[in-house]
């Protein structure tokens, strides 16, 4: 908390990396989730008959070894998932929307 200067008390909002300023973050995101589908899928992973960004990962590597890579991806780059949430959320559009209601929550941001 920070220390009231007009009578209300201010919570002190952090990012974890504090070159992504709350509106950029978004689109940081959606940059991480794609280079992670890149490292996982590999680049062509766009050319999959029907791919949108709702095709959920497992229609394209359709086993537990994608869910294990994608937490290591993430985890690389300073988002820590379990294997449920990359399961519960498992396309790019899903990851992007549950990362940013994460940040949101964790900057205490409300809509």
């Amino acid at each position: 908390m920070v220390a009231p200067r007009d009578g209300f008390t201010h919570r002190e909002e952090s990012v974890e990396d504090s070159s992504i300023s709350a509106t950029e973050y978004p689109k940081a995101l959606e940059e991480l989730v794609l280079s992670a589908w890149e490292s996982v899928l590999g680049s062509d992973f766009r050319l999959h008959p029907g791919f949108t960004d709702k095709t959920p990962f497992y229609e394209i590597w359709g086993n537990s070894v994608a869910t294990a890579a994608f937490a290591s991806e993430y985890s690389k780059n300073g988002i820590h998932m379990s294997n449920e949430e990359i399961l519960g959320c498992s396309s790019i559009a899903d990851t992007i929307a549950h990362l940013s209601a994460r940040m949101d929550r964790d900057t205490g941001k409300t809509s």
